[in-house]
């Protein structure tokens, strides 16, 4: 798994190298901004999905192991169309809402267009819940499916790189970068997908009607709900208390915290859709023990490690508060926590 590993990896750094360079190039305020955003943004995302993607992993890693080619695709494609309606509906709602949401509950954030602008990537981010490549097991299918987001802030990067070479500087640059880097990562993911699921008959499954499949994923949307409100509410709260500079420099202190979860979401991840496939329940218990073990003791290293560089890091990213090294140790503490119980939320949501 070290090709499924390295890819994760370098989705990871990619997303950490767009949150630097935000900070350095364009303030703190301004990653701010986009920190609120991306947390905006996530709720229209969650109303999206509805759970669905959750459902298709789970189904689908058990045609997986049955090598029932034919119901995945199936399943894929139903869910495919539904993200269509389903995202469209959601970037309309998201573009005329926003400016009364912005007026009322957040008037911090003045940027009303760089929001508008921004949501309309959500339809095209989350098109695709998962590129059927994926469960044949190709390596170079992983940066198309749970890393298609970090496509996005790969282009993102580049293009404001570019931009800032060249001198360029526009009003709502930021905005205006990342809807390009949204449908141009949509087309390439797109082109790689149609050309599995084009011309080929899918295999009826009973029973999997929309309705049916809505009603059976609203147990992983009532779950992802939580984890999502518990990801973003900080945010929301702090923005009603104190400026965008304060949001960024809080941001870059939970992103440099949340890198103690690596070894948990990197492991859990690639092991998930492997879960269906185990039927000797000893060798799976093995195989959970040996995995908690590892993303323990992983996690533990990470965060020993990050705490001894902490003051070189917030003299690198111009982190003036006082509190920022205890938001750090608070929030490691909680992925700490996490890691030690593992996979337990992956092998109840797969089992």
């Amino acid at each position: 798994n070290i090709g499924a590993l390295f890819i994760k990896f370098t989705g990871a750094l990619v997303s950490y190298l767009l949150t630097l360079y935000l900070s350095r190039y364009y303030g703190n305020a301004w990653l701010g901004h986009f920190s609120f955003f991306l947390s905006y943004s996530l709720l229209f995302t969650l109303l999206m999905k509805a759970g669905t993607d959750m459902f298709l992993m789970k189904h689908t890693s058990g045609y997986q192991a049955n090598r029932e080619d034919g119901k995945a695709r199936f399943l894929y494609i139903r869910l495919l169309k539904y993200h269509l309606a389903a995202g469209l509906l959601m970037t309309v709602a998201g573009v005329l809402l926003t400016p009364y949401l912005l007026t009322h509950f957040f008037p911090r954030y003045p940027h009303v267009r760089f929001f508008q602008l921004s949501l309309v990537s959500v339809f095209w981010v989350n098109l695709f819940i998962m590129n059927y490549e994926f469960l044949r097991g190709s390596r170079q299918a992983l940066a198309y499916t749970f890393y298609h987001t970090v496509s996005i802030f790969f282009f993102t990067l580049l293009f404001l790189s570019v931009q800032h070479f060249l001198g360029i500087c526009y009003e709502d640059q930021i905005a205006w970068s990342y809807l390009i880097a949204a449908i141009l990562s949509f087309l390439i993911s797109f082109v790689h997908v149609i050309r599995f699921i084009s011309g080929v008959s899918s295999e009826s499954i009973p029973g999997f009607s929309l309705p049916e499949v809505l009603k059976q994923s609203f147990p992983f949307f009532s779950n992802n709900a939580v984890f999502v409100l518990l990801g973003t509410i900080d945010v929301f709260v702090l923005s009603k208390y104190v400026n965008p500079q304060e949001i960024g420099e809080y941001a870059l202190m939970v992103k440099i915290a949340s890198f103690v979860s690596f070894p948990l979401l990197v492991l859990s991840a690639n092991f998930a859709p492997k879960l269906a496939g185990a039927a000797e329940p000893r060798q799976l218990q093995h195989s959970i023990t040996r995995m908690t073990l590892l993303i323990a003791l992983g996690s533990l290293f990470i965060f020993i490690a990050i705490y001894a560089a902490l003051d070189f890091l917030k003299e690198f990213l111009n982190i003036r508060q006082a509190g920022a090294s205890h938001v750090y140790v608070i929030i490691s503490m909680g992925y700490l926590v996490s890691s030690f119980c593992a996979l337990n939320e992956v092998c109840l949501l797969m089992l």
